[in-house]
Order: structure tokens, then sequence, then C-alpha cells
């Protein structure tokens, strides 16, 4: 049972998001670069480099007229087949896009574990990377000064946290992100997935914690392909298909829904 603190809200209303999508022909530096410049494709060479695209486009709709009202202590599992637009809406939820149409509404602060390395500079040493990604995640830096040593212990990077993280080994990185996106305890907290943090030896303790970090979330929005795990920590869902909203209701009814579909 997740702790409820204060009272958070996401509230969505008819959102529609739209993406451009440009023709092959005016996507293609290298075919106009090579073109021979006849007075009409030297006019599409300029327009090209002037504004990035002509009027070759078409738009995508990922995610049609979804409607959601969630407050503390709600939450919800987001499930589909790959391209349903999962993901599309947490970075949506997270704030990385904004709808074309409709409206969204959070009250409280937003945590999205899709990139935990987000805002990190790899020529930047560990320690400044910790930095880096807490400023981004809002903290002050008196707050930063208070964690970072908490942060520096749970990596069990040692001496490597002095050096540029560009010299990082993959699960030494993901540790890094890991261990400083989870220090900060979000109001809501969504998630694609749950985090792969390293090698084995950091697994266990990996797992402990991010179990902690959903407990203290007030709102949990989370998408995986594991529908047992979305069972174990949610109570609804909604199970999506081309960007729409195909079913909405408790977990179990919308695995089975999504089972005999």
């Amino acid at each position: 049972m997740r702790k409820v603190k204060t009272v958070s809200t996401l509230t969505l209303n008819n959102v529609t998001l739209e993406y451009p999508i440009y023709g092959v022909d005016s996507r293609s530096i290298k075919k106009v670069l090579t073109t021979p410049l006849t007075k009409k494709n030297e006019k599409k060479a300029l327009r090209f480099t002037e504004v990035g695209m002509t009027s070759n486009t078409t738009k995508i709709r990922a995610l049609n007229g979804i409607s959601l009202d969630l407050k503390a202590g709600d939450s919800l599992a987001l499930i589909g087949p790959n391209g349903a637009g999962k993901s599309t809406l947490l970075k949506l939820l997270a704030g990385v896009y904004e709808p074309t149409s409709g409206s969204i509404v959070r009250s409280g602060s937003v945590s999205s574990l899709t990139d935990v390395t987000m805002g990190m500079d790899t020529d930047s040493t560990g320690f400044e990377a910790i930095k880096q990604r807490l400023i981004l995640l809002g903290c002050t830096h008196r707050q930063i000064k208070e964690m970072i040593g908490d942060i520096a212990k749970f990596t069990d990077l040692g001496q490597y946290l002095d050096l540029p993280i560009r010299t990082y080994s993959t699960g030494m990185l993901v540790r890094l992100g890991f261990a400083t996106s989870t220090s900060v305890r979000p109001n809501i907290l969504l998630m694609d997935e749950l985090i792969g943090a390293g090698d084995m030896d950091f697994a266990e303790k990996a797992k402990k914690r991010i179990y902690e970090y959903i407990r203290e979330s007030e709102i949990l929005v989370l998408t995986s392909h594991n529908l047992e795990l979305l069972r174990d920590f949610c109570t609804s869902a909604i199970v999506l298909d081309k960007g729409s909203v195909v079913f909405e209701g408790k977990i179990d009814d919308a695995i089975k829904q999504y089972k005999s579909s």
C-alpha cells in the first residue's frame, strides 16, 4: 500500500497529440546538395535551408482524445501493444510534449524515470553529473550538498566519481543515474518499465530502493509488458490502441480485456 502525503492531481481533458512528418525528399540534405541547380531546384534548396522543410508534410495522430483524472492514492497502468502510444502518453504527462489540443493540469512535483541520465554532461565527473541531474530535478544547492554523500555511497563507484562519466561503462552510468534520480521523491511518478540498474551485485539493493520509491509516490503511472508486475503495483488501468483509449477500469478487468483482444 502506497502512502498518501498531500493532495496531488493529474488531469487530462480530451488531449490529442499530432506529429508533423516531413517528406523524405524534403529532409534529405544530401539530395538537395547533389541535385543540379536548375532554377526550380535552387528555389527548393533555398526553401530547405530557410525553414528546414517544404510543404510536403503530413501529420500522424499519436494520441487521440484522451481524458484522465488522477488524484493522490491512484496507481494507473498503461497497457497496449508496441506503438499503442504508452511511452508517448508518459512523455506528455511529464511535459516533454505539449498537447496539440485539449488541456493537461498537474498539481505536485513530477518525476519521469524514462531517462535517468538526462541532464548529465558526459565531460563532467561523476560528482558534477550528480549535481547536474539534481538541479534538473528541481533541487536547491543546499539540498544537493545534503544529498550528494548518500548518493555517492549508494552508487558504489568510489574513486570513479572523480573521473569524467564518458569513461564509464553502461552499467556504471546507469548506477549513477539511478542512484541520483531515485534520491528525489516526487508526488507524481511516471515509469516506463522498471529500471534495470547495472550488475548483479547492485541489482538487489536497487530493486528494494525502487519499490520504496514507488510506494512513497502519491500518483503512479506505470507501463510495462509484464502484466503481473502491473497487477502488483496498480489498481486501475487503461488499454491503449493506436493512440486511443479502448478500455478503462480496474487492473484485472483491463488485463482480461487486453488478453482477449
